[in-house]
């Protein structure tokens, strides 16, 4: 009979069996789970459209636009400041009491300051909110817990994977919220002129601004897992160390691109020409994977394969100049001025939404690939 105490380790290392399969993760209450992890970044991340407007209309700064940033980081810091106050706590509390409890608590303590929230006209009234939330946000300790509860040793790394998932959909889902309610009476009296900004020439630049990201996070996890796996697999083998010089050098030198060049070959070509070449930079940067694979597996990491991988990152700081011409389209897609910080945040939520997905989807799809060819070894 096993006995189990406080020293009892909640996940067995299997070193000393053979590695056993994968217990599938349990999606009903796993499901749930990330459902109300969506909470604490939907909560922190909501003010942050319109706190530099809400700050200004309140008057605090008595005119000085200079001081909206130290008033609206005052109202972000207050939300961590009291989470990070309270977060042991309400865990420690969830020992002994149980999860259920403290995880309704806290859905309801949210709940409830985002009601002060609204509900506030001065600027000590949303701090008192702001920080009420994040003491009350009891969740973001005791979700790990019941994480830890809910999974064993073979499938905890698949189920915390999605978390990062969890935090960026809530945070997008924040930044997007305010856009479909009035902020407040002060909000209203400034915005009555103004252009709600989903116009067809935003969606656009917005869209290739967020494909654009989700191409690039993709490549920049897909890259070195391309390097480092083994060449029976597809990739080339290289060493840690290996691929970190390498991927200095890119940083270096796509900086220095970017610095250097950007502007001249901006000037001679115009925006829409230059994004055009920068996107067409990604037809032959992606081919390369294929061809450095197959020349990898015919004769080894040899002077052919390097001189396709320096192709492959000689292109690079072209593909990435398209971002430079993206901000530009982003930036006079909007209808007027006044709109341009809810366009931007409009954009800015559709990225972070690509560049949650990316990562995972670029790196599975090969992780198939592989299991795919291996298959067919086999047959």
């Amino acid at each position: 009979m096993i006995m189990i105490d406080e020293e009892t380790p909640l996940l067995r290392s299997s070193s000393d069996d053979t590695i056993p399969r994968e217990t599938p993760l349990p999606w009903k209450q796993f499901s749930i789970v990330l459902f109300i992890q969506l909470a604490e970044p939907l909560t922190s991340q909501v003010i942050s459209p319109f706190v530099p407007q809400l700050i200004r209309d309140l008057g605090i700064t008595g005119g000085d636009d200079a001081k909206i940033g130290y008033y609206s980081g005052i109202m972000h810091s207050v939300f961590f400041i009291a989470e990070a106050a309270t977060v042991l706590y309400w865990s420690r509390l969830s020992d002994k009491i149980g999860r259920k409890p403290i995880i309704l608590t806290g859905l309801f303590g949210l709940a409830l300051s985002m009601i002060c929230f609204g509900l506030s006209t001065t600027f000590w009234g949303y701090i008192i909110s702001r920080s009420l939330a994040g003491a009350l946000n009891g969740n973001i300790g005791v979700m790990k817990s019941v994480m830890g509860e809910l999974t064993d040793s073979t499938n905890i790394a698949r189920a915390f994977a999605y978390f990062p998932i969890a935090w960026s959909t809530g945070a997008a889902i924040g930044q997007i919220l305010p856009n479909f309610f009035a902020l407040s009476p002060l909000r209203r009296q400034r915005s009555s002129g103004r252009t709600h900004v989903l116009t067809p020439r935003v969606l656009i630049s917005a869209g290739n601004y967020a494909i654009l990201s989700l191409i690039d996070i993709a490549f920049r996890t897909f890259q070195p897992l391309f390097w480092a796996m083994p060449i029976e697999l597809g990739g080339l083998d290289l060493s840690p160390p290996r691929i970190g010089i390498i991927l200095g050098f890119v940083g270096v030198g796509n900086g220095l691109f970017q610095a250097l060049l950007f502007a001249d070959f901006h000037k001679r070509l115009g925006t829409r020409t230059m994004y055009l070449v920068a996107v067409a930079a990604l037809f032959p940067i992606i081919a390369l994977f294929p061809l450095t694979s197959f020349l990898a597996k015919s004769y080894g990491v040899g002077a052919m394969v390097w001189i396709t991988v320096g192709l492959q990152l000689t292109l690079m700081p072209l593909f990435y100049s398209s971002f430079g011409c993206v901000f530009m389209y982003v930036t006079a897609s909007s209808p007027n001025k006044k709109s341009l910080g809810t366009m931007n945040g409009f954009s800015q939520t559709l990225v972070s939404i690509t560049r949650g997905i990316g990562p995972s989807l670029a790196n599975s799809l090969f992780s198939l690939w592989n299991i795919a060819t291996e298959a067919n070894v086999e047959q």
